[in-house]
């Protein structure tokens, strides 16, 4: 992972969804996304394993499968992400666990999958491997019923873009995910 010592700086804050940066040693920005709304966390691990509806509100995504349970909160996850054209649509193969506290908090962990736990598994397309992946939600229910979101990424896209495209596409992608998703758990029951 790109550790860095830099504070994080606000990059947008735009209808209670904040954005942060922070600059690594690779030139690529770590990213941060928060916001509080009315949801409880199990509305959004709901809405996170229905893989199928995962395009509704993860941004660039074509698809989410997850290929591999590994127990009953480890996953093998493949997803596969749109490029604007001429650039190649990217895919991950990411390990998660899940991690549940007695405040009723949930941290989901996200890292590149190490290819031992990958074997035999085949990838589709002709995609770009998004690499050095590190992420995570942390879901902490708040009073009357309000849940913070927090998702903090790190990844290298692959390829030969510039970093400041790379880091203007996982900012802005960082926050219309955010969009999206509040509009998903807000039509959740």
């Amino acid at each position: 992972m790109a550790y860095s010592t830099e504070p994080w700086v606000l990059y947008k804050n735009k209808s209670g969804i904040k954005v942060y940066k922070k600059n690594t040693h690779t030139g690529l920005v770590k990213l941060k996304a928060q916001m509080t709304l009315k949801a409880k966390v199990s509305d959004f691990v709901f809405l996170l394993e229905d893989t199928e509806n995962a395009s509704k509100w993860l941004d660039g995504v074509i698809s989410v499968s997850v290929l591999k349970r590994l127990s009953e909160v480890e996953n093998i996850v493949y997803s596969v992400f749109n490029a604007p054209w001429p650039v190649k649509n990217r895919d991950m193969l990411t390990y998660s666990i899940y991690q549940y506290y007695d405040d009723g908090s949930l941290l989901i962990k996200m890292k590149t999958a190490l290819p031992s736990l990958t074997d035999g598994i085949e990838k589709s397309g002709n995609n770009i491997a998004i690499t050095g992946v590190e992420a995570s939600w942390r879901l902490t229910p708040v009073q009357d019923g309000m849940l913070e979101i927090t998702y903090m990424a790190y990844a290298d896209p692959g390829g030969s873009l510039p970093n400041w495209l790379i880091n203007q596409f996982a900012l802005s992608g960082a926050f219309n995910t955010f969009k999206n998703l509040f509009k998903a758990l807000k039509s959740t029951p």
